[in-house]
């Protein structure tokens, strides 16, 4: 019998505008962000009324530089990014019905893979990136949040 053991200790980090003030869809990427974010990452768009966590819906993504790259492909989809522009519809949609759409980073505490130590400079790998996201979708499900799948 083969065995791989992973194990995974994270944070989930809101992600900042500027110093305390929570980056919310639609606003434009910040100098801040720009310098704070600019790395891999695997992250969450939550979608919630009053607070993360009231309506129970996430998008769970990842992505090779999360700013400015990555949020400005969902602000402002190409006319051949598909997902960037169907995504972009739905949390106008979600802004309309006075939602929030509220964005978290996943920060590593410590992971373990096949009994390798991993920190957060494994997102460089984007195969490390996938298999979080997808545990990811896994925990969220487990929680009673619905995964969008957008």
């Amino acid at each position: 019998m083969n065995q791989l053991k992973i194990t995974l200790d994270y944070q989930w980090e809101t992600v900042y505008l500027r110093e305390n003030v929570e980056y919310l869809f639609p606003l434009s990427v910040s100098p801040f962000m720009r310098t704070k974010y600019k790395e891999p990452a695997v992250f969450k768009w939550e979608i919630y009324q009053k607070s993360p966590g009231d309506k129970k819906l996430v998008y769970i993504g990842e992505a090779p530089e999360l700013c400015p790259r990555r949020i400005y492909s969902y602000l402002n989809p190409g006319p051949t990014q598909a997902s960037n522009k169907k995504i972009n519809t739905e949390f106008k949609a979600y802004i309309k019905e006075n939602l929030k759409v509220g964005l978290e980073i996943c920060r590593i505490q410590d992971m373990a893979f096949g009994g390798t130590m991993l920190d957060s400079k494994a997102f460089a790998d984007k195969h490390i990136r996938r298999l979080v996201v997808e545990a990811m979708m896994v925990e969220h499900h487990k929680r009673g949040y619905t995964i969008a799948d957008l």
